[in-house]
């Protein structure tokens, strides 16, 4: 293992199906339906991430698309379990029946997120785009918890769910999760028409949000994250970790394509040739977009960004988000942007 890098690569996201059974209304991958499967090449796959063990891999996070769609699944997670490899997987939850979860469970998966966006099916279904997805996750997740996997519930923030979100969190706490997630939606691709019907809330209902889901989180007794950019966290919250490095992952598409996290799926310039192509480790250290963010992030930050307090830790939030909406990898990051335009942004960590 090369230790002595500079830059280990220790997360791979693979986005391992760009296939998926519901049609939810935000999701910005835009995968394909049922009858569409897509995903990448098994053999190919296994080595790439066999490969990426000597530039300094960790763990692997399994996400989609849903994953649980993809042929080889449970064959992917036993030869990980027997590599020793860490992995996560990130589900709909849908298809957590007994056989999915037993074999979770028997493979070690370190954290399993499933998604949950109301108290109810009425809720829940209107935004996943398909009747009896609540009931089915809600099944899933029981069953996870009967055996004792780590749950986190994924909670993608909406005008509509806004006032749902204390119902949800005590629901996700009766059903077994550990820690509860509030996502914050992009306003990209299928999202943008969330936003231009005004279906996303505005900032300042998020920060009043934020102060709310920290006394619903005691109450409940499991931690409820928002997920926000550090300047507007708690110190405690933001030296808790969980920081996106971008200089320390790298993404596979369901295509098997190298890419900048899951933006590869859909902006081809973020891409850096395909796993049956190309070794994980020449992609690694010689790749120009990849060479030029280590180098440049985050002095080549712009706008708020690169004036913030918290620029050296937070790297600008997520740069997939700030590429999609602006074409420009440096540009600052939407949240923080429109908050400060707003005058919502701390002045005290302007610097």
């Amino acid at each position: 293992m090369l230790e002595s890098s500079k830059y280990p690569l220790k997360s791979l996201y693979i986005y391992l199906s760009g296939s998926c059974n519901l049609a939810c209304r935000h999701c910005w991958i835009e995968p394909s339906g049922e009858d569409k499967l897509s995903f990448p090449n098994f053999e190919d796959l296994k080595v790439a991430i066999s490969d990426a063990r000597n530039l300094g891999l960790r763990g692997v996070k399994l996400t989609g698309g849903e994953p649980l769609m993809v042929p080889y699944f449970f064959q992917l997670i036993d030869w990980l379990a027997a590599e020793d490899v860490s992995f996560s997987l990130e589900t709909n939850g849908t298809l957590l029946n007994s056989e999915a979860v037993r074999k979770l469970k028997e493979a070690g998966v370190s954290r399993v997120s499933v998604s949950l966006d109301g108290p109810t099916a009425k809720d829940h279904d209107f935004f996943r785009g398909k009747e009896g997805a609540f009931e089915a996750a809600r099944q899933g997740i029981l069953k996870a918890s009967a055996e004792n996997i780590k749950l986190e519930i994924v909670f993608s923030l909406w005008k509509k769910n806004l006032p749902l979100l204390r119902e949800t969190v005590l629901l996700a706490r009766e059903i077994g999760a550990v820690c509860f997630k509030i996502n914050i939606i992009s306003e990209y691709r299928r999202a943008s028409l969330m936003k231009e019907k005004g279906e996303l809330p505005e900032i300042k209902e998020i920060l009043f949000l934020r102060d709310s889901a920290r006394q619903v989180g005691q109450e409940a007794g499991i931690p409820v994250l928002l997920d926000l950019p550090p300047a507007f966290l708690l110190p405690s919250e933001v030296f808790a970790g969980g920081f996106c490095s971008i200089k320390n992952i790298l993404g596979i598409t369901s295509k098997g394509d190298f890419s900048l996290c899951g933006i590869g799926e859909l902006e081809s310039e973020s891409c850096f040739g395909n796993i049956s192509e190309r070794n994980i480790e020449e992609v690694w250290r010689e790749s120009s977009l990849l060479k030029e963010v280590r180098e440049r992030l985050p002095a080549s930050l712009e706008g708020i960004c690169a004036r913030c307090f918290y620029r050296d830790l937070c790297l600008g939030k997520c740069r997939a988000v700030s590429l999609a909406g602006s074409g420009d990898i440096y540009s600052p990051f939407p949240f923080c942007s429109q908050a400060f335009e707003e005058g919502l942004f701390p002045k005290n960590l302007v610097i």
